[in-house]
């Protein structure tokens, strides 16, 4: 099975787009975010980026590989890669993200920030799956 990597770059960098836009606090949900999380990720980018632009870019390829392997819709592959992308975000990701964040709750963090982070894990998964099935 071969993963088109240029693919993969493509969808991780419409990802960070997304992210930029998701996050901002131009509107309503990254101004929400940053109210909620107390920090302000900005002072740190020069770090940040890097890590999560590889993070992405492992998670991409992962999907992809995943994409290749399992055929659920076999006639609609669009159909079939935006399944999958939703079994894993919300079969694995967005778990993660609440027990992970279980321990930021106790801390006092609030329930919301697991809200946002699940809609745009559950978005990116979509960019993921919509840019591999276009570009394959």
């Amino acid at each position: 099975m071969s993963i088109n990597y240029l693919a993969v770059l493509v969808a991780t960098m419409l990802s960070f787009v997304f992210l930029a836009l998701y996050y901002s606090s131009y509107h309503w949900i990254g101004r929400r975010w940053l109210e909620l999380s107390g920090s302000n990720p900005s002072k740190h980018l020069l770090v940040i980026v890097p890590i999560a632009f590889f993070a992405t870019t492992l998670m991409c390829c992962t999907f992809a590989y995943f994409m290749g392997q399992f055929h659920f819709i076999k006639d609609v592959p669009l159909k079939d890669s935006l399944l999958k992308s939703l079994m894993i975000s919300c079969g694995y990701v967005v778990p993660i993200l609440i027990v992970q964040n279980l321990f930021y709750f106790f801390g006092g963090r609030r329930w919301q920030l697991i809200v946002i982070d699940a809609f745009f894990y559950i978005i990116q998964f979509a960019i993921f799956a919509i840019t591999l099935v276009l570009m394959g």
